[in-house]
């Protein structure tokens, strides 16, 4: 049996000294105040960039297929915040040709002959629009409806 001893060993290395002399942080202060000029200027303008984007608007989504895979038709997602999801695609009830063209995500580029475009991002219904639109909702939003042919 190991007894338990509440005795602070020796610090052969010198560590505790060390740590000693790191100044402490007061609360307020920032812990980038301490990181390199460089990460810290990165971060202050990737902070700043997602605390000014807008994401009170529309955006479109192109190109969901309904009717048993008959039509595509376009709708307007509206959002108020970054933390919105971005929701599912049109309805496409009916026979075994409805399964057909089955819906794998949202798309940020149209597709390239009836197929996703390479290189593009996809997006699940349950992703948020701060995901799709890190910097915000613009004039002419638009997510394509990515499906498997």
């Amino acid at each position: 049996m190991i007894a338990w001893s509440p005795q602070v060993p020796q610090d052969p290395g010198g560590l505790l000294e060390v740590l000693q002399q790191v100044p402490q942080q007061v609360p307020d202060e920032r812990p980038s105040k301490y990181l390199s000029k460089y990460s810290s200027k990165y971060s202050d303008e990737r902070l700043a960039s997602t605390s000014t984007a807008n994401y009170n608007g529309s955006v479109s989504l192109i190109g969901q297929w309904t009717n048993e895979s008959r039509v595509k038709n376009d709708t307007v997602g509206n959002y108020t915040t970054g933390t919105d999801k971005l929701g599912s695609p049109l309805t496409n009830p009916g026979l075994f040709r409805g399964i057909a063209k089955t819906f794998l995500g949202w798309s940020d580029k149209p597709p390239v002959d009836g197929k996703i475009a390479e290189g593009a991002r996809l997006f699940s219904p349950e992703d948020t629009v701060a995901t799709a639109f890190p910097n915000g909702i613009g004039g002419d939003s638009k997510l394509y409806g990515g499906t498997l042919v």
